[in-house]
């Protein structure tokens, strides 16, 4: 990986953005290879430790006196070697190689080839970073119980049992829990046998049946105490959600929505799915958002639980993705699994594409599609803009590296991309190929050619040409579009296609780019329909028939293609009308001011011409609820920006001006003919204008505040973060207080996460002091400590002080956090400074105090302040000029 102080190397289909400071690492060799594993677990909750016992069933093809496994943090106390003829070899020496996670272990005689068993005996700690093998602590009537959960992606099935942790080396497993007779024990599989432990009826020994041929990464074991809701899907499936005690209801909308969508993903893939139950399970304390575990899936609370009277339609929206994506994974990713973590993105960017058409097809009202553009593929292009991103196949090798590339290019753009070629392809080639490659691949290993390979065989079209530009090449396109108009209704679009960067390094790059161009239609004249043309070239011109010099044209129709548009100012003020008139499709609508916004950010528009456009084309015209939540984003990244110079208060003024009359519009509670996607707005909406201060806006939202203090279930969930907001940056000391007390009442982990970012808001700094330091207590899970340290950097002076409090509590933030939740956390606060003074000091820190992962998120925040501050010099004093000039009227 480059660091952004360095130049970058110029990227083509064959040279990909590697890590730097690369550990030493070499994969696993295949002189033994594993087939099965007899495992044996017994967790010592109360002592947060566990036995362990396994025998590996294991095919020795070179005769060999050395065997290397993956091993971290469990003390192995014996190991031994079983030929197949029944002759036992024990281990006469262990080497533990720490920085590689592997023990080798030396043995007197030579293994002879062939079918034997390695036998393993040792001890581990159920640890408390989320990962591995862990404790997981939660509290039943105010008393703290405990339980313990597997979280083994990418490389951590190693912390509980000597074994070949990669992908590739796949096997079967037979599992067995020993655990309190009076707890739930979990697995992959069904429950074979139950029975009390010989000598000790205070224990109880389960058995599971033996799972499919798996890679380790997807081994589950969950004991605790659960409730569950139980139905069957019309195949027969047993599907069980497991939920924290008291709140089994919460359950019911995650499992109607599973029991409908596995038989619909076996016939979207032609595959059936092979287990006999699938359970998902809620974790109290969970470092990801779900855990695709075959048939045992995991799930953060929030990810699987909803209230059916205090969840927010955000909040059933978020299960539903998330449910659809872990059920996506049963087929890609278990069935069919990547031959490496290079390829990671097949399991997440397909996962994360598919996640969308079940949702799509059970709530079509919800225009999942229009969201996933405003969200997924948004966040693509936010994230691939930066130099420190990386190309979607990204070659990866120590398992910390691994980590690194669980973001927004293996899932939202990966995602985006199979998008496009859904699109190219068509549905019925692009699952026929899909199905081809379920089929063939079924219970092995892929790549990402042998999928191109299929699609390529179902369509006859060049896939592998085509595709590579947007996997193995970092980045994408903006196109830069102007019109000539001639003679006889011929007029000439004149393209050219450049790397688009936030920080431009002068990297030249070209893409194979499915462009389509649309004449629109005026009064005078039709238009003409879409058409279709391959742009492979640095400059290209295309003649248009049939086209008035009034006609605008508009490129990118519907966001399917993965890059930005420049227009001409001819072309752009053409377009207008189009947008205010609604007669452009509402993706579109979006696509063209978010486009502007990004140029905007790189220099090559000014502020002014993004803000007279909302202004224009949008305020009192725009009626799509996911356009104006695109904008909203805009919005509030504009407000931070804003909150650096001298102007703010006139920027609050303008966006008040812009989003005031659609709160009149929308309103406060649901509106009749209103749905979920103005409930989604409506949170979005209160949310930024109390967050800016709106006077009137505020006033309600301490009033509701109050009443939903006093038990009034009306107040709508949608909007409760407002009103938490409101009543911590608004309502002092006594504000603040309620909430902490309604924060320590509260059962809904929905709510105690908005809670948590509300109570950062607080202007009071020995207030704010207590707000982080509450990350450090019992009081915060260590999953939620990212929202507390968010919700305190949310203004430019909480921001330095959370700064000056990661600090002086590193050690032991770096200590209680999964390595990834922590450079998430750390995100959460650079990612709003603004000045290179301030990229150079984090920076300066950062090189003695180093993460166990996350040094590419590190990079991508310090780039991310130098384009703001960038931005801040060049073009902030334009957007203060424009702003101190205008009269706004609210």
């Amino acid at each position: 990986m480059t660091t952004s102080d360095k130049p970058q190397q110029q990227e083509t289909a064959d040279t990909k953005t590697e890590f730097t400071n690369k550990k030493a690492f070499e994969r696993l060799p295949k002189t033994i290879v594993p087939s099965h594993y007899d495992l044996r677990i017994q967790p010592r909750l109360k002592d947060a430790t566990f036995d362990g016992q396994v025998e590996i069933h294991v095919q020795v093809n070179e005769s060999t006196n050395i065997v290397t496994v993956d091993c971290a943090e469990i003390e192995i106390s014996e190991a031994a070697f079983i030929g197949h003829d029944g002759k036992e070899i024990p281990s006469k020496d262990k080497q533990i190689l720490k920085e590689m996670e592997r023990i080798r272990f030396e043995f007197g005689d030579k293994l002879p080839t062939g079918k034997g068993k390695l036998r393993f005996k040792y001890t581990g700690v159920l640890n408390d970073k989320l990962r591995g093998f862990y404790r997981n602590i939660y509290t039943v009537n105010g008393e703290e119980r405990y339980g313990a959960c597997t979280q083994f992606e990418s490389c951590f099935a190693r912390q509980c049992l000597p074994c070949w942790d990669e992908p590739a080396f796949k096997a079967t497993f037979d599992v067995t829990l020993v655990v309190d007779k009076h707890i739930v024990a979990l697995s992959n599989m069904p429950v074979k046998s139950e029975e009390p432990l010989e000598g000790d009826g205070a224990w109880k020994v389960v058995k599971y049946d033996t799972t499919p041929i798996m890679s380790t990464y997807l081994l589950a074991l969950v004991v605790g105490e659960f409730d569950f809701l139980e139905d069957k899907t019309e195949d027969g499936i047993v599907v069980r959600v497991y939920t924290p005690l008291g709140k089994k209801e919460q359950g019911q909308f995650a499992l109607d929505f599973a029991v409908k969508t596995l038989p619909y993903y076996r016939e979207f893939f032609s595959v059936a799915y092979p287990l006999p139950k699938c359970d998902l399970i809620a974790i109290q304390n969970f470092a990801m958002g779900a855990m695709e575990n075959w048939g045992c899936i995991t799930f953060r609370e929030t990810a699987v639980l909803v209230d059916p009277n205090n969840s927010s339609a955000a909040g059933r929206q978020r299960v539903a993705l998330v449910v659809g994506h872990e059920l996506a994974h049963m087929w890609f990713g278990n069935i069919v699994t990547m031959e490496w973590w290079t390829e990671l993105w097949l399991n997440e960017g397909f996962a994360s594409f598919v996640e969308h058409i079940s949702v799509e097809k059970q709530f079509p009202d919800w225009k999942i599609w229009y969201q996933f553009v405003d969200d997924f593929f948004s966040s693509a292009m936010k994230l691939d803009a930066l130099n420190s991103s990386h190309p979607i196949e990204v070659p990866v090798g120590h398992p910390d590296e691994v980590e690194e590339i669980f973001d927004a290019i293996s899932y939202e753009k990966g995602a985006s991309v199979i998008r496009m070629l859904f699109d190219f392809l068509g549905e019925e080639g692009f699952k026929a190929g899909l199905s081809n490659y379920l089929q063939e691949f079924e219970y092995k290993n892929a790549t990402t050619k042998d999928l191109w390979r299929h699609f390529e065989q179902a369509t006859g079209k060049p896939v592998s040409t085509i595709m590579s530009d947007w996997t193995m090449k970092k980045g994408y396109p903006v196109v830069a579009a102007d019109l000539e108009y001639g003679k006889n209704g011929k007029a000439t679009l004149k393209l050219s296609q450049k790397k688009f960067s936030l920080l431009d390094q002068g990297e030249q790059n070209l893409w194979s780019i499915p462009m389509t161009v649309q004449v629109l239609p005026t009064n005078e004249r039709q238009g003409v329909g879409l058409v279709k043309q391959m742009f492979d070239k640095r400059e290209d011109n295309f003649t248009l028939d049939n086209v008035q010099e009034t006609q605008p044209v508009l490129i990118n129709a519907n966001l399917i293609g993965f890059y930005r548009v420049k227009y001409s100012d001819k072309m752009l003020q053409l377009l207008v009308p189009h947008i205010s008139s609604g007669a452009l499709a509402p993706l579109d609508r979006m696509g063209i001011q978010n486009d502007l916004m990004a140029l905007v950010l790189s220099g090559d528009v000014s502020v002014p011409s993004l803000f007279e456009l909302w202004r224009s084309a949008y305020k009192n015209h725009e009626k799509d609820p996911i356009v104006w939540q695109n904008i909203l984003t805009h919005v509030g990244r504009f407000s931070a920006l804003m909150a650096y110079t001298d102007s703010h208060d006139e920027y609050q003024q303008y966006s008040w001006e812009i989003l005031v009359p659609l709160l009149r519009q929308i309103g406060w509670g649901s509106k009749e003919k209103q749905g979920h996607l103005e409930s989604l707005l409506r949170e979005s909406l209160v949310d930024r204008l109390v967050k800016s201060g709106h006077p009137e806006t505020v006033k309600t939202a301490q009033e509701l505040f109050e009443k939903y203090l006093n038990g009034d279930n009306g107040v709508p969930t949608e909007i409760r973060r407002a009103i938490f907001i409101a009543a911590t940056a608004y309502g002092g000391k006594e504000g603040y207080e309620k909430l902490w007390s309604l924060y320590e009442k509260s059962e809904l982990q929905e709510e105690k996460v908005k809670m948590l970012v509300a109570l950062g808001w607080t202007q009071d700094t020995a207030l704010h002091q207590k707000t982080l330091d509450s990350a450090l207590s019992k009081q915060v899970r260590s999953q939620d400590v990212v929202y507390v340290l968010a919700g305190c950097a949310h203004d430019v002076d909480g921001r330095e002080r959370t700064w000056q409090w990661i600090q002086k509590n590193w050690e032991a933030l770096k200590e209680s956090q999964h390595p990834s939740l922590f450079s998430r956390g750390l995100q959460s606060v650079f990612n709003n400074f603004a000045s290179e003074e301030k990229a150079q000091e984090l920076e300066e820190f950062l090189k003695s105090h180093k993460l166990e992962q996350g040094e590419r998120a590190m990079e991508q925040a310090m780039e991310t302040i130098r384009i703001q501050a960038n931005w801040l010099k060049r073009d902030g004093d334009n957007g203060r000029k424009w702003l101190q000039a205008q009269t706004f009227s609210i």
